[in-house]
């Protein structure tokens, strides 16, 4: 196995990882975190930025920003855009007054933009 597959084989793994933690605790949000982590590779800062808007359920991430301030459009595996719909009709609508296209989904159960919160950006 080359080293580089043998890292993007470890990363997965650590991933998947996190996921199954997640789902054990019953923690939704950090499950969407960690699934959008896992399939698209995305930087911690970057999915602190995403908002509901950035959804779109029948096929990804749409106008996503990314490091040095491009914009893409990222597609996800149905089953993940499946979970995400759950979590923001669920979870993260009882967890906010009212989900709109600037929700942020890294929302906690006060509100607050956790990953945000955490990195020092708002």
């Amino acid at each position: 196995m080359k080293l580089l597959s043998m890292a993007i084989y470890a990363r997965s793994a650590v991933m998947d990882a996190l996921v199954d933690a997640a789902k054990a605790r019953q923690r939704p949000r950090d499950i969407a975190i960690f699934l959008i982590l896992r399939f698209t590779g995305m930087r911690r800062a970057s999915v602190a930025r995403l908002r509901a808007r950035h959804l779109d359920f029948k096929w990804g991430l749409r106008g996503v920003q990314v490091k040095g301030g491009k914009t893409m459009d990222i597609p996800l595996p149905s089953a993940v855009m499946q979970f995400l719909e759950v979590y923001v009709r669920g979870p993260l609508s009882e967890h906010v007054e009212r989900v709109d296209p600037n929700t942020p989904l890294s929302s906690g159960p006060r509100g607050a933009d956790v990953l945000s919160e955490r990195s020092g950006r708002r």
